[in-house]
């Protein structure tokens, strides 16, 4: 990584990487979950963003109906690095093609996308 991309990255995340939050902030949870993944924290969640934005076209789901969970751990005995995209309820679209888009195949073809 370029030393001057380091020192921009650094400071835009600061706040959220190098700050114990404090326990009385509303939104620990997330905060914590931040703190302690640090930028792999942002980098999963700008992938579900990005996946989510492109199965809106794939299978007809408003951005606004799908909903996610991270799964994010940096245990050395459990790391992983997940993402579970679903419905919210009283969707509109095709749950049948949210699915087939799980698919080995077709979930490549989306990550591939420009």
């Amino acid at each position: 990584m370029d030393f001057r991309n380091a020192v921009v990255l650094d400071d835009r995340f600061e706040k959220h990487l190098n700050q114990l939050p404090n326990p009385n902030s509303q939104g620990l949870s997330s905060k914590m979950k931040i703190y302690n993944n640090k930028y792999k924290h942002f980098l999963i969640h700008s992938f579900s963003h990005m996946m989510m934005r492109e199965l809106e076209f794939s299978c007809g789901y408003p951005t606004a109906s799908l909903k996610e969970r991270l799964y994010i751990s940096n245990n050395p005995e459990k790391q992983m690095s997940g993402v579970l995209i679903y419905t919210a309820e009283g969707s509109e679209g095709s749950m049948g093609g949210l699915v087939s888009q799980g698919e080995p195949e077709k979930i490549l073809e989306i990550i591939k996308k420009d």
